[in-house]
């Protein structure tokens, strides 16, 4: 298997996952603040933790090339909470980011061309301020989509390199067979991170 066969209905996909409940990695990253800030939100989906970090303080800069995605964001939002929610649909490639305190990239990374990545990953990093935090996902090189170029896989090396400049404080390392959406059970070979920016000349 070389990567998923084909782009997936999104809004199926959106409902499908819509009960889950937020990501253990970003309530662990969000709670290592003593204060919320702005959080950009790196392939929000349906927006389970876009919303988490709005009930949490935060505000959000929500980012998907999905237009179906914005059907879902602000469900359950009070007008109030929406206040504190920005959302742009487009790729990464197009969006200029804000500065952050916050960066969640809950696997959305890996859907990067791995020629386009190390850009990407530059400019992700550049927006994150001093003592921010980058939280996610990235797909390890055993995957099972590992042949396909349209995707990003790192060794656990490669991934040690992207974070020179940040503490890691999180860092799980999975590899077992995986339910997906729509494509049955797959092979899994990923990395789990959290990791703080440290201040220029540290």
């Amino acid at each position: 298997m070389s990567g998923p066969s084909s782009a997936p209905p999104w809004g199926e996909y959106y409902r499908k996952v819509a009960q889950r409940p937020p990501r253990d990695l970003l309530i662990n990253a969000a709670e290592r603040f003593s204060t919320p800030g702005l959080a950009i939100d790196l392939g929000c989906g349906g927006g389970i933790e876009t919303r988490e970090l709005i009930r949490r303080g935060w505000h959000v800069y929500a980012i998907d090339q999905a237009e179906a995605a914005f059907a879902y964001v602000a469900t359950g939002l009070t007008s109030a909470e929406q206040q504190r929610l920005t959302t742009v649909c487009a790729s990464f490639s197009d969006v200029i980011f804000p500065e952050a305190d916050l960066i969640w990239a809950g696997l959305s990374l890996p859907f990067c061309p791995t020629a386009d990545f190390p850009r990407l990953w530059e400019q992700v990093i550049a927006a994150l301020r001093p003592d921010g935090r980058i939280a996610g996902d990235l797909f390890g090189e055993r995957h099972a989509w590992r042949d396909n170029p349209n995707l990003t896989f790192v060794t656990s090396n490669q991934l040690q390199a992207y974070l020179q400049g940040c503490v890691i404080e999180q860092l799980l390392e999975q590899e077992e067979e995986r339910p997906t959406a729509f494509e049955g059970m797959q092979h899994w070979h990923g990395f789990a991170f959290i990791a703080r920016k440290l201040p220029a000349g540290s």
